[in-house]
């Protein structure tokens, strides 16, 4: 279980021909469970979650420099932005080749993003996800084979596919080498899409 939280207040005086005070007052804390489950055969399962939460108040007066006479309304600006998710993935062995082991993880999980703003303005935002995935690795050549000028191969793979409440779906395929070298060099290759979630307001 790992955890965090913060809390820090902050004040800022300045003049641009009235003077101005803003102070804002920002807590953070976070909590990321995870349990491993041994299965057998090498398998296991892995369970995770996260919670954060991200909170945020701003306020600014304006004054006049010579009599402190408070100029207008107070500005006030809060902020929130939570995120929750879970999530369990499956990884273990597939079959035996000549280089070792073929790998493979599955998994899938669940998330939820939650943002407010109020100011002049008010936003209020949700949005709900969830995914699955797989990946494989699979080694071509290992340093036990003995192949001259090659210290190991192995190619790897994995398919992400995401569905968001808001705007549909997303599938992202990536595909990867690395080559192992004698005296510490190693070459990677590799070969992917990526997909950016829309802001949220």
């Amino acid at each position: 279980l790992d955890g965090f939280y913060s809390k820090r207040s902050m004040q800022n005086d300045y003049t641009v021909g009235v003077a101005v005070r803003s102070t804002t007052d920002v807590a953070v804390f976070g909590l990321a469970p995870s349990m491993l489950f041994p299965l057998g055969n090498d398998w296991a399962a892995r369970l995770n979650g996260t919670v954060v939460n991200n909170e945020s108040e701003s306020q600014a007066t304006v004054s006049a420099i010579d009599t402190g006479v408070q100029l207008g309304a107070v500005s006030v600006t809060k902020y929130r932005n939570r995120t929750k998710a879970a999530g369990v993935e499956f990884e273990g062995p597939l079959l035996r080749l000549p280089a070792g082991s073929a790998r493979a993880s599955v998994g899938g999980g669940w998330r939820e993003l939650d943002f407010i703003y109020r100011t002049t303005r008010m936003v209020d935002a949700n949005v709900k996800s969830f995914h699955a995935f797989g990946e494989i690795n699979v080694p071509l050549i290992s340093e036990e084979q003995g192949v001259p000028g090659i210290k190991g191969m192995s190619i790897n793979g994995g398919l992400r596919y995401e569905h968001y409440d808001t705007f549909g779906s997303s599938s992202t395929p990536k595909i990867g080498v690395t080559l192992e070298m004698p005296r510490y060099l190693t070459l990677r290759a590799s070969w992917g899409e990526s997909f950016k979630l829309p802001t949220m307001y």
